[in-house]
């Protein structure tokens, strides 16, 4: 029997499964990929099988080069425009599963949402950037040859989002609309949510949505009892922190269903954000 049971879910499509299984399979997927491109090729072939537009863009900065994948998801009127990201490059270290393969799985999951169901005013721009671990450079480069007319009205970026219980985030606008949005959407579910000011907050390519003058929510899901410890660091190292950059950062430290759990509040956010 245990085998019959493994052998359809080898069989049974990706789409006919639950959110939490793809998460893991599409984390998995990208954690793969031993090389950039190797990780790049995973999302482009997620891309295409939910059938949603997109380009491979390449950019130089400096002595570096790379390329983010941009997608694109229309709403039905499309008068605005609201950026995802997520960085899918990783250090050399571990196989960047948290840090970030699930959150470029978090965004392969709403774009099958958003895909199915789209917004009523609002077209959905996916940026999965190149090289932020060497310093933000693909979201820099992004923004610097961005068309002003495609210039998104809010951007969302997700970074260290594989598990945890609260939504851990920082606003470049504590009284902006999106952080308002997400703050209706979890409470409904009662999903904890904790706020703190980009100066408090670490680094990732919000800094560079938010420096390119773009109403920006930072997002990140770890464990409500981590945050104090990230945001005042003390003799007690937050297991975050002892994760990401280092060996340990694979599939293992993966809990989908937490991410799951946390999906519907994302999805329902954009909604409350597209009915403003």
């Amino acid at each position: 029997m245990k085998r019959i049971l493994v052998a359809l879910l080898l069989i049974l499509p990706q789409a006919e499964r639950g959110p939490a299984d793809r998460l893991h399979d599409t984390t998995a997927s990208i954690s793969k990929g031993a090389t950039t491109a190797e990780r790049r090729a995973a999302i482009a072939n997620d891309l295409k099988s939910i059938g949603v537009d997109f380009r491979v863009e390449e950019f130089v900065q400096g002595t570096r080069s790379g390329a983010n994948i941009a997608a694109t998801i229309p709403g039905k009127s499309g008068s605005k425009v609201l950026l995802l990201g997520a960085h899918y490059d990783r250090v050399a270290r571990g196989q960047g599963a948290i840090d970030n393969a699930a959150s470029c799985a978090v965004l392969l999951e709403l774009a099958r949402r958003l895909k199915a169901s789209p917004l009523a005013k609002t077209t959905v721009s996916i940026v999965f950037f190149d090289l932020e671990e060497a310093g933000l450079i693909g979201s820099r480069a992004y923004f610097q040859t961005l068309d002003p007319a495609a210039r998104p009205a809010q951007a969302m970026n997700f970074d260290i989002f594989g598990y945890g219980n609260t939504l851990f985030v920082t606003p470049s606008k504590a009284d902006g609309p999106l952080l308002a949005a997400l703050q209706k959407a979890a409470a409904p579910d009662r999903f904890p949510l904790r706020s703190f000011p980009m100066s408090q907050y670490p680094d990732s390519d919000h800094r560079s949505m938010a420096a390119a003058g773009i109403e920006t929510l930072g997002v990140t899901l770890i464990d409500g009892t981590e945050i104090d410890a990230v945001i005042t660091p003390g003799p007690v190292r937050p297991r975050i922190l002892s994760m990401i950059h280092t060996d340990a950062d694979t599939m293992a430290q993966v809990r989908e269903q937490e991410m799951a759990k946390a999906v519907p509040v994302l999805e329902q956010t954009i909604r409350i954000l597209d009915g403003n």
